[in-house]
């Protein structure tokens, strides 16, 4: 059995990169459907800048900085599911247990 990979960012900054990779989704899902406006431009912003920040704070190179960028993003939103399933975990365990 494969080691599991430890997690290369704290927990606050996979939420907050979980919290911006779905900001990010529904300003292009937005932009697609409406258009471009000035409060869309500005939510795409702060979700692009609060993927980036980290990823260039804990990167050296220009390919460091984008594998940190794709691992932000998929520990964020793993993080999310992770929170929402036990959240309802423990709704069920609390019901029929």
């Amino acid at each position: 059995m494969p080691a599991l990979k430890e997690k290369r960012f704290s927990l606050a900054a996979r939420l907050l990169g979980g919290f911006c990779a779905l900001g990010l989704i529904s300003v292009l899902i937005v932009v697609a459907l409406a258009g471009f406006s000035l409060f869309s431009g500005t939510l795409l912003v702060a979700s692009v800048s609060g993927l980036a920040v980290p990823c260039v704070m804990a990167g050296g190179s220009l390919l460091d900085m984008l594998e940190a960028l794709f691992d932000l993003i998929l520990e964020g939103l793993g993080t999310l599911v992770e929170i929402i399933a036990d959240v309802f975990a423990s709704i069920l365990a609390s019901i029929f247990g």
